[in-house]
């Protein structure tokens, strides 16, 4: 599927054929979740990058292994709350913390990597 949200809400027509389409997950209610939460993400004010970044969370270090990586957050939970009382279906903690991640909100990189910038010497050793 398209990830521009006002060629998304045309996918009504195309319903069929999408069912068909191996490349996505063949789930009626899922895709016409997709279509309704572009919808409802075209009517957004604030934009959904500013919503997102009014639930960021500071860490004062970078998590040691990714098994100290969290899969959802209490700002990840109140967001997604807030995300479905404006309309956006098939949208939970876990999905909407890894949309955190994916624009900048939630630094998770572990310790080592180039990213984790916010450690500093000291916490290094």
């Amino acid at each position: 599927m398209n990830a521009r949200p006002n060629r998304s809400t045309e996918v009504g027509i195309e319903l069929d054929r999408l069912l068909q389409d191996p490349s996505i997950i063949r789930n009626g209610a899922k895709i016409q979740a997709t279509v309704e939460n572009a919808r409802a993400m075209s009517a957004a004010s604030p934009s959904l990058a500013a919503l997102a970044r009014s639930h960021e969370r500071t860490r004062k270090r970078a998590p040691r292994a990714l098994a100290d990586l969290p899969t959802s957050t209490p700002q990840a939970e109140k967001f997604a709350k807030q995300l479905k009382t404006q309309g956006y279906r098939f949208v939970g903690p876990t999905s909407v913390y890894a949309f955190m991640q994916n624009i900048g909100v939630v630094n998770d990189h572990i310790h080592g990597c180039f990213r984790a910038t916010d450690y500093t010497q000291s916490q290094t050793t």
